[in-house]
């Protein structure tokens, strides 16, 4: 009877001594784990007001990290911060630290009920010993042993904080934040170019086949429309390698297609992030990052909002083609648009509210119309192994 009560007494006192000490070992992990790296969709980054831009809504959570099995103690992660001046900016992300904070607090549970649990069985083994001074001591040894387990695992606070107290300081993860940098658009969208020439470039692109996408490139316009030759192909030397960006004439108002499929991300302009892009529009596929300017907004078909971090599917719409900047504003453009800048915001009726509402407007701000001289979409691709017209479906 010695042998077979010892063993569930040396069992418990084990488990719950292990216990202890992997709740220890957590916290003396911690400051390794809470630095660790992270991945932010580039769609998403904040504002300097602490709050991410999508689409002037709240912010997202679809960004926090979702969880393959959920911890009853971490109900859900907390937001991205931005501290720091203009330049200066850092992303403070908790995500990390509240994850360890949560196993712990999860880990002293399931060791209070286990000390329970043992506490229990050690008194029921006392009142069946029927006198056996051996299983007496058991019972007793059994209930000693879950209570000081007990002890262990809620005193792993005390003792971490004796031995060092910044061990218990969960600091959130500190990335500098890389400001944007506006997209390169000419002074003069009209320009155009030389069609058979083009006509060869898009020609030597798709022979190359250089294009690693998991599909093919369609067009973003309403009617399946090609892009248009014009001077990204002129300034490119008709070189396909160096042509990251088309243009395709759409008029104002009209549904912008998903090129691909993958996720969607928005960006509205405001004075606090102009952009030469204007309301932005990216589809992220693998390492691949397609970048639509001059949205009018970020509805659906059906004049819904579509979510920032949606899957969306190649086809699917995602927002209305703007550019239409509204006449008697006066944009504050840099220097190499100033010349045409009066001639741009030449666009009469409502203006639009913003690009989350669906309400009839006929022309837009000039931060959230961008950089251009008249409706059209501007669709840039950038891959580390693609090509933009090696990539398009025809």
């Amino acid at each position: 009877m010695k042998i077979l009560t010892s063993r569930p007494v040396g069992l418990a006192k084990k488990t719950l001594a292990g216990l202890a000490l992997l709740l220890m070992a957590a916290g003396l992990l911690t400051p390794v784990v809470a630095f660790g790296g992270t991945d932010l969709r580039p769609d998403t980054l904040p504002s300097a007001t602490g709050k991410r831009i999508l689409a002037q809504a709240a912010p997202s959570e679809d960004i926090k990290p979702k969880l393959n099995i959920q911890i009853p103690t971490l109900p859900q992660f907390s937001d991205i911060t931005v501290t720091g001046p203009q330049g200066q900016r850092q992303l403070s992300i908790s995500w990390i630290a509240q994850y360890v904070s949560a196993i712990y607090r999860f880990g002293v549970g399931i060791a209070g009920i286990l000390a329970v649990v043992m506490i229990m069985i050690g008194g029921a083994q006392y009142i069946t010993a029927g006198g056996d001074a051996a299983r007496v001591t058991a019972a007793k040894q059994r209930i000693n042993d879950a209570i000081i387990g007990l002890l262990l695992s809620l005193g792993v606070y005390l003792i971490l904080n004796i031995i060092n107290p910044d061990i218990l300081s969960l600091k959130a993860l500190s990335v500098i934040y890389v400001e944007p940098e506006p997209l390169e658009l000419n002074v003069n969208e009209s320009v155009g170019a030389d069609n058979t020439q083009c006509g060869t470039t898009y020609q030597a692109a798709k022979k190359s086949e250089n294009c690693k996408l998991a599909e093919k490139i369609k067009s973003p316009k309403a009617d399946g429309g090609i892009f248009n030759c014009n001077y990204h192909f002129a300034q490119a030397g008709y070189d396909f390698t160096k042509i990251t960006a088309v243009d395709y004439a759409s008029p104002f108002g009209s549904a912008i297609k998903a090129p691909i499929s993958g996720t969607v991300g928005y960006v509205a302009r405001t004075s606090g992030n102009i952009d030469a892009c204007g309301n932005t529009i990216t589809i992220t596929s693998g390492t691949a990052v397609i970048t639509i300017c001059h949205a009018k907004d970020f509805l659906d078909d059906g004049g819904g909002v579509v979510q920032n971090g949606k899957q969306v599917s190649q086809g699917d719409v995602i927002g209305h083609v703007g550019g239409a900047c509204c006449s008697g504003q006066t944009p504050n453009y840099p220097a190499r648009f100033n010349v045409l800048a009066p001639g741009w915001c030449q666009f009469g009726g409502t203006q639009c509210s913003g690009p989350t509402s669906s309400s009839a407007c006929q022309c837009q701000d000039w931060m959230q119309s961008g950089y251009t001289s008249g409706p059209h979409i501007h669709m840039q691709l950038k891959s580390p192994d693609s090509n933009l017209l090696a990539c398009m479906a025809s």
